[in-house]
């Protein structure tokens, strides 16, 4: 379904001259492609959404809304409305789920109230001005209502680069942030406040945990199917990135069940690692699929565009311009009208690799201790004594707080000395409750939040990542570490729960396949554009990167090998971003 764009201004009440409102409402009633959806003396909403849905007279819900494990909801009965306003809306992250925003006056009728979906992919940039602030879909909105002029945040853009999976509220723009998923913008009297309404912290404490391996599987593979099946409604067709690892295929059996044609397609990079399609081809034959085998050619990939241009942050990996291209091609001859993958598989089903989920057998009165050291020790490939000991250690004598791990590769040294610290992540900010497997579980996930919440509006269709869907993220992490480890497999819960429906050799599959060959080419045949960007780039101009270093990586005459050519090319990439928003047309 085609995403959904939205402006708002709120403003605080007798903050502003009535003049400088009806200029700032009537600059965004002037955006082609939005219609007017409220308008009172402090809010203004304008969306491209022909018929929002409607919480009483006190505001709207953007995008879409399901019921939980049921139907998506066309308009929310007069009592669920009731229940919403009472709320200021935070009793749609208990009674729904789904890709959405709340926008809300409450019946004070002083108080404007703003919330985002927990890990729901429409995104929500704001700005504050004076006595006031506007939120929208993306940064395009905002400039164009004249409340943001695009200005690269460099100290951002360092802390960017030095702790890449995590994000904040705070973006590489300045003066612009983002209401993160679960977060609620509140807007009075008293001012402007944010606050986390979800946490999934909550979920993952150990009086709430599921510690039956049975009913674990039966719940996942019901939230998995029920998930997908609402993800899916709507669509004409659906193009389903097949890997024929365990998180797409899982995918492509819950889809075989629905109502909507599905398209596999499984990408080529035409060496071992890059080349997954005998596991594919078995998925699709076992649940009758069509499949495209998509050949990646490294003439679609340029190293001086970025496909995070317009966005606020420079999150995109180079390779995966080949990846979109062939996906989009697919849908295209298929009439599909939505992306689907298996993006954050690995983190919510638990890829750990640590003896964190023995740690918690040991905090949990011991039981089964020894068999999931053996589980690991096989999953690992480590003694069974390095894993007892790394299980105490995190037991007993662990830091209870995480130390968020930096990258420092290729950047200056006097840019690290002088970089800020990294900022706390309210996701983490409490992980000290938890029993180390959980809390490591719990930073896997807050890794893969911005796969969902990445805002890629500009993309010809909606990329969906079902497997980070809120009812199964709140599910997974209710598990019990140790169940997702069985045999020396990872995953284990989600292996069990769709082992019926896979053949085995794709259900419990060990190996895993990677795009890094593919990747180093992109580099080998790219050194000379390479060292041309960024010799002259803004990242050395601005005393941020270590330039003779990178350029020993990009001039070594060997091979491609180790990781620093994954690090040349995020680099190339900020060029790339940073030059979008340089450009004159901005």
């Amino acid at each position: 379904m085609k995403p959904v764009r939205f402006i708002v201004l709120a403003r605080q009440p007798g903050s502003i001259a009535d003049e400088r409102w009806q200029e700032l409402t009537r600059s965004v009633s002037g955006i082609e492609g939005l219609r007017l959806a409220d308008s009172n003396d402090l809010l203004h909403l304008a969306t491209s959404e022909e018929k929002p849905l409607r919480i009483g007279d006190h505001g709207v819900v953007l995008g879409r809304l399901f019921e939980r494990g049921g139907r998506e909801v066309a308009q929310p009965g007069r009592h669920a409305c009731d229940r919403i306003v009472r709320s200021a809306g935070q009793s749609l992250c208990e009674d729904y789920w789904g890709p959405y925003v709340c926008i809300l006056r409450q019946k004070d009728g002083d108080r404007i109230s703003v919330l985002r979906a927990p890990l729901g992919a429409l995104p929500c940039y704001l700005v504050a001005f004076e006595g006031g602030v506007a939120i929208a879909s993306d940064v395009d909105l905002l400039v164009a209502c004249g409340l943001l002029r695009p200005v690269i945040d460099w100290d951002e853009v360092l802390r960017h680069l030095m702790v890449r999976d995590l994000v904040w509220p705070a973006t590489c723009l300045s003066v612009l942030r983002e209401l993160r998923g679960g977060q609620q913008l509140l807007l009075s009297e008293e001012g402007l406040a944010i606050q986390d309404v979800w946490s999934p912290t909550a979920f993952a404490r150990p009086d709430h945990q599921m510690r039956d391996p049975v009913a674990a599987a039966r719940i996942v593979r019901e939230t998995v199917c029920s998930s997908v099946a609402s993800l899916a409604s709507g669509e004409a067709g659906i193009v389903l990135m097949l890997s024929g690892g365990l998180d797409s295929s899982v995918l492509a059996a819950a889809l075989a069940s629905q109502d909507v044609p599905v398209t596999c397609i499984t990408l080529v990079s035409g060496d071992a690692t890059g080349d997954e399609r005998s596991y594919a081809r078995q998925v699709c034959a076992a649940l009758g699929m069509p499949l495209i085998e998509g050949w990646r050619d490294l003439a679609g990939i340029d190293v001086g565009r970025s496909d995070a241009r317009g966005l606020p942050r420079p999150m995109e990996r180079m390779f995966f311009q080949e990846s979109r291209r062939l996906c989009d091609l697919a849908a295209a001859e298929a009439g599909a009208t939505a992306i689907f993958n298996g993006g954050g598989g690995d983190n919510i089903f638990c890829s750990l690799r640590s003896g964190a989920p023995a740690a918690d057998r040991l905090l949990t009165g011991g039981a089964g201790f020894f068999s999931t050291v053996q589980d690991l020790s096989q999953l690992t490939q480590e003694s069974r004594q390095t894993v007892m000991m790394d299980a105490v250690r995190r037991a007993w004598f662990a830091k209870p707080a995480f130390r968020l791990s930096q990258d420092t590769s290729l950047l200056s040294p006097d840019a690290v000395e002088a970089a800020l610290p990294p900022r706390p992540h309210s996701w983490l900010e409490s992980t000290a409750e938890l029993l180390p497997g959980s809390a490591q579980h719990l930073r896997l996930l807050a890794c893969a939040q911005d796969i969902v919440e990445g805002g890629r509006l500009r993309d010809r269709l909606p990329m969906v990542s079902p497997l980070l869907a809120q009812p199964l993220v709140e599910a997974c992490l209710s598990i019990a570490s140790w169940l997702w480890f069985d045999a020396g497999h990872n995953r284990a819960v989600a292996r069990h729960a769709f082992a019926d429906a896979l053949p085995a050799e794709v259900a419990w599959r060990r190996s895993k396949g990677t795009p890094d060959a593919f990747t180093a080419r992109i580099f080998d045949t790219n050194r000379k554009k390479l060292r041309e960007i960024l010799s002259d780039g803004e990242l050395v101009r601005r005393g941020l990167v270590d330039l003779p270093a990178i350029l020993e990586v990009i001039d070594d005459p060997r091979p491609v090998h180790g990781h620093l050519f994954r690090r040349v090319l995020q680099f190339a990439d900020v060029e790339a971003w940073a030059a979008g928003w340089n450009a004159s047309d901005r």
